[in-house]
């Protein structure tokens, strides 16, 4: 890609289709050459991309980084760390001339401990937009590379689908659960495909198998999840900062707990009708929970206090809820949450 300056605003533009497509085109306006099928497939898939990928702007961070951040490491007591390394990175680029990048990040930890939420938390935190892929469904190379257009079902891969419809070049990829995908030592492993883009001077000159052109795919940031680091090759360990997400010890659970309420409250619609903080007491009878077994708790426990507050009141229409406020109360928590504690996927002590 070439960078030119517009308006101060830096944009990229990937010339490589144009060079693509006129040797086509120039074939089939002269017919000097009559196109193969497989040609006319490839001349039009250039087309289609090509209206789309426009010049794309390389985006500087959000203006509210920093409070974001701040947010993320209150709400997630357990990623603190993983979110100062962050910030240490973020004011890095900030000196280096503020557009958005940062360096391929790989967050680790067991089922339950939080690090997609947190992954996902961080990269809304930092970039100008998010693609999300779960690598458990894209167990071949192609979804990714993109599958030669002598096949039936020859395609764009994933990579330049992203590219071209995104309106940044710098947006960050939010690979999760990497440890999932194919065999590490098959060719047709993502891992073949995702050596390229997690080293910048390659992710330069990446070609799609579909497109058959180099497409500069460096402006990208990763930041990727496993729960098994050994399952993970480690060429592309060598290509990412590894953070450990742990599980959140005692001493941070009410934390945790207060941070999957608020999501329970976003979610319920009430707004300032439903109470924002739980009681101790409730909050103490959560605390052997899997994250998981939290939330179910807490949205059955805010549709009990819900029925309860409507019937003291006695209440029938929506028109007669103004002003009502509903308080979740250790009593709310349904009888068979209180019984059997054994835990779920999630949390380990």
């Amino acid at each position: 890609m070439s960078s030119v300056k517009l308006k101060n605003t830096h944009v990229v533009e990937p010339f490589a289709y144009w060079s693509a497509m006129d040797r086509l085109e120039i074939r089939e306006r002269f017919k000097e050459d009559s196109l193969s099928k497989v040609d006319w497939k490839h001349l039009q898939v250039l087309r289609r991309t090509r209206a789309l990928c426009k010049p794309k702007i390389l985006a500087s961070f959000l203006e509210d980084t920093e409070q974001r951040l701040d947010a993320i490491k209150e709400r997630y007591v357990n990623a603190a760390a993983v979110v100062d390394e962050c910030q240490s990175f973020y004011h890095l680029s900030k000196l280096t001339g503020g557009y958005f990048h940062f360096p391929n990040l790989l967050l680790v930890g067991p089922p339950g401990s939080g690090k997609t939420s947190v992954a996902r938390a961080i990269a809304h935190s930092l970039a100008p937009s998010v693609e999300y892929l779960h690598l458990a469904f894209h167990s071949e190379a192609f979804g990714l590379s993109g599958l030669d257009l002598g096949y039936d079902s020859g395609g764009p891969g994933q990579i330049v689908r992203g590219l071209a419809e995104n309106k940044y070049a710098n947006f960050c990829w939010l690979l999760d659960e990497i440890d999932k995908t194919g065999e590490a030592g098959s060719r047709a492993s993502p891992f073949v495909p995702l050596h390229q883009l997690l080293e910048r001077s390659t992710a330069k000159i990446f070609k799609d198998l579909a497109l058959d052109i180099e497409v500069d795919t460096s402006y990208c940031s990763y930041i990727m999840t496993a729960n098994d680091l050994n399952r993970i090759p480690e060429p592309i360990q060598d290509r990412c900062l590894i953070l450990q997400v742990d599980p959140p010890n005692r001493n941070q659970l009410p934390g945790v707990i207060s941070s999957i309420w608020a999501d329970v409250h976003e979610q319920s619609g009430l707004g300032n009708r439903l109470c924002t903080n739980l009681p101790e007491k409730l909050i103490s009878q959560l605390i052997d929970r899997s994250p998981r077994q939290m939330v179910r708790v807490l949205e059955r426990a805010a549709a009990k206090a819900a029925m309860r507050t409507l019937k003291m009141h006695e209440l029938s229409d929506k028109s007669d809820l103004k002003g009502l406020q509903i308080s979740v109360m250790a009593e709310d928590l349904p009888e068979d949450a209180l019984g059997s504690r054994e835990r779920g996927m999630g949390f380990v002590w």
